[in-house]
């Protein structure tokens, strides 16, 4: 049965296969200094979602075939993720590791990444409820008269 196809079109209208293999978990030690299979024991996922240069070096490593096929250098591969095309790549290669990973560690790889996604979920939920309730508005007002008086710390109607 062939593997489904994780995929991402970067920026510049460019389509990218993302499989994982074991040619790919090479590249991505030797070019990337990235270990794929870290994502039972380690913060691999993390570590990509923190680090968009590791992010891109490691999908530059994986995607090095089709890189090599269009001729396109590294430098040229980054310039193409930008924007929400970032999130698509990084979800195509999170797909992929899974893939990659499902039948082995039981299965655990698939349950990581779909922990991670819930706890984003919920960590940016919470970010926005903070965001909305008027608390750093506050919390500045608060601040600023504290520093420079009373009289600073007097917001304009339009923040509270």
């Amino acid at each position: 049965m062939p593997a489904p196809q994780h995929q991402f079109t970067d920026s510049k209208g460019r389509t990218w296969s993302v499989t994982v293999n074991v040619g790919a978990l090479k590249r991505c030690i030797d070019l990337a200094g990235i270990d794929l299979a870290d994502t039972v024991e380690g913060d691999l996922f993390d570590r990509l979602a923190l680090d968009p240069i590791l992010l891109c070096n490691t999908l530059a490593a994986v995607c090095r075939p089709d890189m090599e096929r269009q001729k396109v250098t590294d430098e040229d591969f980054a310039e193409g993720l930008a924007g929400d095309v970032i999130d698509l790549a990084a979800a195509a290669l999170v797909d992929a590791i899974v893939y990659f990973f499902r039948l082995r560690h039981g299965g655990i790889v698939a349950k990581i990444a779909t922990k991670k996604k819930e706890v984003e979920a919920l960590a940016l939920k919470a970010v926005d409820r903070f965001i909305d309730s008027g608390e750093i508005e506050k919390k500045v007002q608060q601040h600023l008269a504290e520093q420079l008086g009373p009289q600073f710390g007097d917001a304009p109607a339009s923040l509270v």
